[in-house]
């Protein structure tokens, strides 16, 4: 790091409670900082202020910050927000991260990384924290308070916008924060103005009305041993298909695939690495990362008719070689465009 970083019990007073540019205060915890001679010393160009979150539900923030802080050689970002609204400092603000490749990570003086929680009372805090950082980090460093916007021109960015316009194949935050009931015109909005009392974090008046949750009232599916649910099934950005949900059943593998509903046929499959669903293990006295959430490219199934099927197997391509389990859940299913 090109700056050293020295903490003094008067400058730690004032980083735990730092008073940001619009009034609000969120805590800054700098215990995992990194040292001298560690991160890179290249002054980042102001172009970008990039968006992630960390798709890892056993991690408290905190957890973040420190395995982060040991391997950041590897990657790293400036903050981590988790914990309720703690903001953990990594690297320098400012300087190159390695968040997000070569190219954006030269241009985006802040990388902010949300930790990945279903707990909502946590959530609301640390969104309202990503959100508010984000935007002092975007007037500090004169990049405007827009979110996705054309490839040349600057803004806040997601990492799935640098997917889709630099490199890579990340598709974060938007699956993550629509599970939460946080769309991306939602974060645009949040991000352009703040939190006021007219716009709070959420509204019982007004919710988000979020189309990728339209069918998740639907009841369990089960066969009496083995359980789903389908959480999530819609668009979350340009094409791309997002399926999250849970399921229960003894075997090694989850597939999801995307089925034709007219012919019943295959479209697409992806195996699912397992989420912690701590809520549904507690439900069904059951152990183990039940949930997922998995993404398809909806320009690979123009004008077809799709519904979701889940496979738990223990053949690794996917197949039911060694045992399987399905459920097909044709009662929400999605009209494709052409795209």
């Amino acid at each position: 790091m090109k700056k050293k970083i020295t903490i003094t019990a008067m400058s730690l007073l004032t980083a735990l409670f730092l008073l940001p540019i619009n009034g609000f205060a969120y805590t800054i915890n700098n215990e995992f900082n990194l040292g001298p001679n560690e991160g890179s010393s290249q002054v980042a160009n102001n172009q970008y202020i990039l968006l992630h979150e960390t798709a890892n539900e056993t991690a408290t923030g905190r957890n973040e910050a420190q395995y982060m802080q040991r391997s950041w050689t590897s990657a790293y970002t400036a903050y981590i927000v988790g914990d309720g609204g703690i903001v953990y400092q990594v690297g320098q603000p400012g300087y190159v991260q390695y968040g997000a490749g070569s190219y954006a990570n030269a241009n985006s003086p802040v990388q902010i990384e949300l930790q990945h929680t279903h707990d909502k009372v946590t959530f609301e805090k640390n969104y309202k924290a990503y959100v508010e950082l984000a935007r002092d980090s975007a007037i500090k460093y004169g990049i405007p308070l827009t979110l996705d916007t054309p490839y040349n021109q600057p803004g806040i960015k997601s990492h799935l916008w640098v997917t889709q316009n630099i490199w890579g194949d990340h598709t974060d935050p938007y699956g993550y924060l629509s599970e939460m009931g946080i769309s991306k015109e939602k974060l645009a909005y949040d991000l352009a103005h703040g939190f006021t009392d007219k716009n709070p974090t959420t509204s019982k008046s007004k919710p988000v009305v979020d189309p990728t949750r339209a069918g998740a009232a639907n009841p369990t599916l089960t066969d009496g041993t083995n359980h789903a649910h389908i959480d999530q099934f819609g668009e979350i950005e340009h094409a791309n298909l997002h399926v999250a949900g849970w399921h229960i059943a003894n075997y090694k593998y989850e597939y999801i695939f995307i089925m034709d509903y007219n012919t019943g046929k295959e479209l697409a499959r992806v195996r699912a690495d397992g989420i912690y669903r701590p809520d549904v293990n507690q439900a069904y006295n059951t152990s183990g990362n039940v949930g997922y959430h998995v993404s398809f490219n909806m320009r690979n199934f123009p004008n077809k008719k799709v519904y979701v099927m889940m496979r738990a197997t223990n053949d690794p391509e996917g197949n039911t070689k060694g045992g399987a389990q399905d459920f097909h859940d044709k009662r929400w299913y999605l009209n494709i465009p052409q795209r």
